[in-house]
């Protein structure tokens, strides 16, 4: 870690350690009493010497809180009592914990409110359900019963439409965010009036939207949290540092910020978090590990707009990629076709910067001997001709990562391929005859600039799919030999058994902030949850029984040199409507329309 890194952590603890003693009421949220987030400074040195993985100056995590899952119960649940159900289905806990949490009443069910009430004219009203389905997920707070509970420790038989609550103390797995591990998120655009949506800069590391033991380590809570009423001026106007910490917006205009505070600070009558329709929704989702411009949706009309309207567009640029390839068994038809493909417009571009190992245009088929690929055969990676790589990224400003003069230009020709093999779908996808179904695909990859790292040759390029298959350019890399650099798909894994024993990371409250220990954390809370040796722990995590974290494989990446750049968009599809006419000084093609663009900064692995 440089001094500079260690500095801006070290100062980023100092801000949590403050918010708790100070302005605690404005940092906390219905489930904690202060600010979510602690930053803690470097690894552990025995991920350190294992991991495949960058090295990063601070991780981020979230403070330990109790958190209740609701779920109704399930038919094949009717009839059984409720510790068999968790004892048999949820058995990574042990037996003897869901009886302490049973008599805790951390484990409890609510049963069903079912009542037939005559209204005034009469009639009956059907049986009500004590909770809305919708609301399960959104409702963060203890639920607070409306029906028969169990107030005594004893074992219910579980009905159809109870509703069972376990409680747990939560344990998120920290995020290793961007280049530092403690990176904000960069809101870029937040063109709300014209389009209903927000762009934003996703860093690697964070996954797009709660998933499984993420849920305030996630960009749209992170977002949300900003923008909640009581905060949403601290945090615009007044440029809390703590809170551009998570969310920089020093790359909106005054218009932009001005729209965003005018369209949240009085949507929701509860201070504590945004209106329930006007969370964020993502248009499209990025993985964990790739970074780059992400748009989001500040309302569902404008989500499923955008959402309906992107799918169409893909799924016309997909049928025609399958007409493409399916009729590849005449090569000049072929070529044809794949030209025809290359200047079509679908209304929607994604484009990717990569580095890989090796360069991007080598081994690549030349323009004059493409050879033709039958349904048997694996479609070879084809070198583009000048023209056809002109068709494609002559529009994008490629000077800030171009060389001037291209190393091994007789090796890899224009530096432009187009990937075509197929993509596998999942091994449970399997077709009538047992075979993995596949589906077709296709990138184009221009090379960049050539980057020498630890003796082996690396290139940059930039990435456009024309089709959206699950990890198609990674997997189309992968397929080609450049693996994406530090992305698992392509580069062989530690064995399992050294990361088992080495690459996890484990709880230390040593690392909490000072206030949260002294407010939440305090002697007796630790004993509660740690048990003891006539008591089952209540958590395992605090009880070190279990890590916080396991590093390992594809969970354990954070960050691949994968990062979307850019998204041009047809002004249409933002608004759902037909084209308009072009402004003077607007981009885009008049006989198509006006081109949004959205463009996220480069990461420093792509930049000269």
């Amino acid at each position: 870690m440089s001094e500079q890194q260690q500095n801006a952590a070290q100062q980023l603890q100092s801000l949590e350690n403050e918010a708790w003693s100070r302005d605690a009421k404005l940092y906390s949220t219905p489930l904690i009493n202060g600010f979510p987030w602690y930053t803690v400074e470097g690894q552990e040195e025995e991920v350190q010497e294992l991991s495949p993985l960058p090295h990063y100056p601070a991780r981020r995590h979230v403070v330990p809180y109790e958190y209740t899952f609701k779920v109704f119960v399930k038919g094949r649940w009717v009839g059984k009592d409720l510790l068999s159900v968790y004892k048999t289905e949820l058995a990574h806990h042990s037996p003897a914990y869901y009886d302490q949490c049973l008599a805790n009443g951390r484990l409890r069910c609510v049963k069903k409110q079912s009542r037939v009430d005559l209204s005034e004219d009469g009639k009956n009203a059907f049986d009500r359900h004590n909770l809305q389905r919708r609301e399960m997920k959104r409702n963060t707070s203890i639920l607070a019963e409306s029906g028969p509970s169990m107030d005594d420790p004893v074992n219910p038989i579980l009905c159809d439409g109870d509703t069972v609550l376990h409680t747990i103390h939560r344990h998120e797995v920290p995020v290793f965010i961007g280049e530092t591990g403690a990176d904000p998120i960069r809101l870029l655009r937040a063109p709300i009036r014209a389009y209903g949506i927000l762009v934003v800069d996703k860093p690697t590391g964070l996954p797009t939207h709660p998933t499984g033991r993420y849920h305030y380590n996630s960009l749209t809570c992170m977002v949300e949290y900003c923008l909640a009423p009581k905060r949403i001026r601290r945090w615009l106007y007044d440029k809390d540092a703590l809170l551009q910490s998570v969310v920089d917006t020093s790359a909106l205009s005054e218009e932009e910020v001005r729209q965003l505070y005018d369209y949240y600070k009085g949507t929701s009558a509860n201070e504590e978090e945004i209106d329930l329709e006007n969370t964020l929704r993502p248009c499209y989702r990025l993985d964990k590990a790739t970074s780059g411009v992400l748009l989001l949706g500040v309302s569902q009309a404008a989500t499923s707009r955008i959402s309906a309207a992107l799918m169409k567009k893909t799924l016309q640029m997909e049928e025609m990629t399958r007409r493409c390839l399916e009729d590849s068994n005449d090569t000049e038809r072929y070529n044809t076709l794949i030209s025809t493909l290359l200047h079509s417009s679908s209304g929607v571009q994604k484009s990717y910067l990569v580095r890989v190992h090796g360069l991007l245009g080598a081994g690549a088929v030349p323009v004059g001997e493409r050879t033709l690929c039958g349904e048997s055969a694996v479609a070879p990676p084809l070198s583009l001709s000048s023209e056809e790589s002109d068709a494609i990224f002559g529009k994008y400003n490629l000077a800030t990562f171009t060389e001037k003069e291209v190393p091994n230009a007789s090796q890899i020709g224009t530096g432009t391929v187009l990937l075509s093999a197929p993509i596998e779908l999942t091994q449970s996808s399997k077709n009538q005859q047992g075979k993995v179904d596949t589906q077709a695909a296709v990138t184009v990859c221009q090379f960049l600039h050539q980057v020498t790292s630890d003796n082996t040759v690396q290139s940059v390029g930039i990435c456009v799919p024309f089709t959206g298959r699950r990890n198609q350019i990674r997997l189309h890399l992968r397929d080609y030999g450049k693996p994406i650099e530090h992305d698992p798909l392509g580069v062989k894994s530690i064995p399992q058994k050294e990361e088992a024993a080495l690459r996890k990371l484990f709880f230390h409250p040593a690392n909490l902030p000072i206030g949260y220990r002294e407010q939440v954390y305090t002697d007796e809370a630790q004993r509660f949850y740690r048990g003891d040796s006539t008591k089952e722990p209540i958590c395992y995590e605090c009880a070190g029984k279990l890590p916080e974290a396991t590093l390992s494989g594809s969970e354990g990446t954070s960050a691949i040199c994968l990062h979307a750049y850019e998204y041009r968009i047809d002004e249409s599809v933002l608004l759902g409507s037909e084209k308009r006419a072009r402004s003077e000084g607007e981009e885009g093609d008049p006989a198509s329309g006006v081109t949004v663009v959205f463009t996220a900064p480069p990461p420093s692995w792509a930049v000269l």
